[in-house]
């Protein structure tokens, strides 16, 4: 025998259900458009030519390389991770004398 305080817990319960996967499907579809915008924008990389590229950490190959991702996946998210890493390596490579150097510590001047 169901209670009434059973059935409406249940139908609490069911509602919250359908709740969360209305939310799931909406942040799916609001991610899946997120992604087609940041495409076209990484699509007009594209027409910058090389230095300007490489000003910001990428390589024409690097565009393209995204583009070529499925659908699903931001563009611009692999670009940055390409970007980053880029300019790691060469902040690794860079002669001392060209490297950033720490700011020194208030302590080390007393």
């Amino acid at each position: 025998m169901i209670t009434t305080e059973t059935a409406a817990t249940q139908s609490f319960g069911r509602a919250a259900a359908l709740r969360h996967a209305a939310m799931l499907v909406l942040r799916t579809i609001a991610g899946f458009v997120r992604a087609l915008i940041h495409r076209r924008e990484v699509r007009k990389l594209l027409e910058l030519d090389e230095r300007s590229l490489r000003d910001i950490g990428l390589i024409r190959n690097d565009v393209i390389g995204a583009l070529d991702q499925p659908l699903v996946k931001d563009p611009s998210v692999i670009l940055l991770v390409r970007s980053v890493d880029r300019r790691r390596h060469l902040r690794a490579g860079a002669p001392a004398s060209r490297r950033v150097k720490a700011p020194a510590r208030a302590a080390a001047e007393c």
